[in-house]
């Protein structure tokens, strides 16, 4: 795998065995310890073929009371992030097709016309893109 970005700051490092396809399939980041037995996962992400898709799988887990911790843009991508029944942190996304240099994390409506979605994600990414921003 090569690396594919990373944050200085944090140490949090991307990884993908397909880099001109994926941004990143495993996501490193330090900070949290595991108690004794204990396995520790970051999250465990589910790619969408389309923002539709992801659209579907919003209104399911809402339907559903799924705890979800937030809905963002990381310009490359848009996601859900929610907790199953043991609590490990799950992802649904859908990668947009833009670059954007991460951490690029910024709240986004999802309850909105899927053109609107596109013409936000395009604004931040023309704004923030290079750069990297966290707004979440």
């Amino acid at each position: 795998m090569a690396a594919t970005d990373m944050d200085p700051k944090s140490g949090a490092t991307f990884f993908s065995s397909r880099p001109d396809d994926e941004h990143h399939e495993i996501f490193l980041a330090p900070g949290r310890t595991a108690a004794e037995g204990e396995v520790l996962v970051q999250q465990i992400s589910f790619r969408c073929d389309t923002l539709e898709d992801v659209l579907a799988f919003h209104k399911r887990l809402k339907a559903a009371g799924v705890e979800i911790e937030q809905i963002v843009t990381h310009g490359n991508a848009i996601g859900i992030y929610f907790f199953d029944p043991d609590r490990n942190r799950c992802e649904i996304y859908w990668d947009t097709g833009l670059k954007a240099k991460q951490p690029f994390k910024v709240p986004i409506n999802l309850d909105q016309p899927v053109d609107r979605i596109i013409e936000d994600i395009n604004g931040l990414v023309r704004k923030y893109g290079e750069t990297g921003v966290r707004l979440a």
